[in-house]
Order: C-alpha cells, then sequence, then structure tokens
C-alpha cells in the first residue's frame, strides 16, 4: 500500500479523482527507452528531455489523455476555409487580384479564413485573402495554398521545456518487503512559458500543482500538492512481494497562455493541465531471518 505523510494526508488525493481514471492506462507502457533510470543514489528525473508528457484539456474532448507529441491531439483553435461562391450568370464577377507563386500580379478568387474556437465552436475570427488562378483551369476555384495549423496543447506544453522533478527514493539501491519505500520529489513551482510553433506565439506562466506517485505493483496512484523530503517524504509505500517494479513519478502542472498569431488574434487559452512522467527500474528483495541454536 502506499500512503502520504503527515498532513499531506488530509489534502492529498489519488490521481484518478483529480484527473480520471483514464490517465492510468493512457500511461501504460508509455514508460520506455525515453524514461530516465535511477543512477544508484536513489534519485531519478530532473532532466526535461526524459520526461513523458501526457496532457487533457478543457476542451470539449470529454477529459481524455494525450500524448503531448500526439499531431491528432486536440487544439484550442482549428481554422475553416471558404471560397466564394461564384455566380452561374457572371462566374468571373468575384475575381480578385491576387500575387502569383512566381510573384507575378495576376487574377485570383476569394476564400474567407474562419478562426474557430474549439472549446465553443465559435467564430473567433475572420479574414479574406485572395488566392491566384490556376492558370491550367482559369476558370475553376483555385486550391487554397496550404495554412499554418494551429499548434496543440501538447505541442505548446512539449516547447515549453519545462523540466521534470528530481525525485528521490529511499532505500536506496533496492526496497525491501515488509518495510516503508520512502519518495518524495523536488523542482520548480512556476515556469515562465513563451514559445513559436508555426509563427504563433504563447506567452504565459506554468504552476505545478501536485507531485504524483505510482509504485507499479497495481497499488492506487497518489497525488501530494507538496513534494517532500529524504525526511518528510511526500508518500510511502510497502510492496509485499519480492520483484522489480517499474517506480513511476513526476510533476502535475497548469497553465494559462495567450496564442497570437496567422489566424489568431490574441486570445487567452487554458492549457489544461499536463503531467510529466520518468521512471526507473526499482528493485524489491525479501529477507528472510534464520533462528539458529
Amino acid at each position: 500500500m502506499i500512503r502520504r505523510r503527515r498532513a499531506a494526508r488530509t489534502v492529498a488525493t489519488t490521481l484518478a479523482l483529480l484527473l480520471g481514471v483514464s490517465v492510468v492506462a493512457a500511461l501504460s507502457g508509455r514508460m520506455g527507452a525515453g524514461a530516465a533510470t535511477g543512477d544508484g543514489d536513489g534519485s531519478f528525473g530532473g532532466d526535461g528531455t526524459t520526461a513523458t508528457i501526457s496532457v487533457w484539456a478543457n476542451a470539449g474532448d470529454g477529459g481524455e489523455v494525450h500524448d503531448a507529441d500526439d499531431p491528432d491531439g486536440p487544439r484550442p483553435f482549428s481554422t475553416r476555409a471558404t471560397p466564394d461562391p461564384r455566380q452561374p450568370s457572371d462566374p468571373i464577377a468575384g475575381i480578385c487580384p491576387a500575387i502569383a507563386p512566381d510573384g507575378t500580379v495576376g487574377f485570383g478568387w476569394p476564400y474567407t479564413i474562419d478562426t474557430i474556437d474549439n472549446r465553443t465552436g465559435l467564430v473567433v475570427a475572420s479574414r479574406r485573402i485572395c488566392v491566384a488562378l490556376d492558370p491550367a483551369d482559369p476558370s475553376g476555384t483555385p486550391a487554397l495554398p496550404p495554412e499554418p495549423e494551429p499548434p496543440t496543447y501538447g505541442e505548446v506544453w512539449r516547447a515549453a521545456a519545462i523540466a521534470a522533478p528530481s525525485i528521490g527514493v529511499n532505500p536506496i539501491g533496492e526496497g525491501v518487503t515488509g518495510l516503508d519505500t520512502r519518495l518524495w520529489a523536488a523542482g520548480a513551482d512556476r515556469v515562465q512559458i513563451s514559445v513559436r510553433i508555426r509563427g504563433y506565439l504563447a506567452v504565459g506562466e506554468a504552476r505545478r500543482v501536485a507531485y504524483w506517485f505510482a509504485p507499479g505493483d497495481g497499488s492506487p496512484i497518489v497525488a501530494n500538492p507538496a513534494g517532500g523530503s529524504a525526511a518528510d517524504p511526500a508518500a510511502e509505500h510497502i510492496y509485499e512481494r519480492r520483484g522489480t517494479y517499474r517506480l513511476q513519478a513526476g510533476a502535475l502542472w497548469e497553465a494559462t497562455v495567450v496564442i497570437d498569431g496567422p489566424n489568431v488574434p490574441a486570445r487567452s487559452v487554458d492549457l489544461g493541465r499536463a503531467l510529466l512522467v520518468v521512471a526507473r527500474d526499482y528493485r524489491v528483495v525479501e529477507i528472510r531471518g534464520r533462528i539458529t541454536r
């Protein structure tokens, strides 16, 4: 069983209560070659390049957890391009001056680019552009050139480069069945965010709201607002069986940023929550006494 220390017991809750039980399944199997390993003194983590980041956003996605590196993860904004309708009686009535890819000025067809807030479904910005006609088919509607896609929540979290916390474990080298294994964590409380992705700028602040511990033996995950210390750990766990367990720990973050870019006029965005997780293999041994005469 895993438990918290002293006053933390009254305020810490399981991660399932904070975020929804889906996070447990989402993290299963993700800790692989990119995860940190113990360095022999009981500590691991502390390096932002080795953290697995899971993200869930308050964007109407039902609390579903996404990998920060998932290109199909949720976005705060999306865009919709709509060409002006042609008039059957006068198909060239709507043409506009356009600059062709080779730099020459010619005729084009107007498009409206709408930016949609994915949380509310409302159009938050619109702009008109003129797309050069295709010389091979001047009477047809030209294809819209690729537009820069707004970043996903995960892309902003990953680009923020928040360092994973440093996690401490004692006993240092290996645990012992029936005895307490102590866990604690340390890291930044606030981090300033300023990242640029495909021309979109996100500026704001991230706040750490909890630390997270999973012993790897199927026991409940524990989240604790305080990181604790070696003398006063954030959590303690008793392993019942010997074996090698994948001990995971991390930091839970929230952030609000202002996003400004090609199709988004500066708007405040709640990035939801991100969990930065590091892991190590932790061997647990069984010690048996022998009575001799």
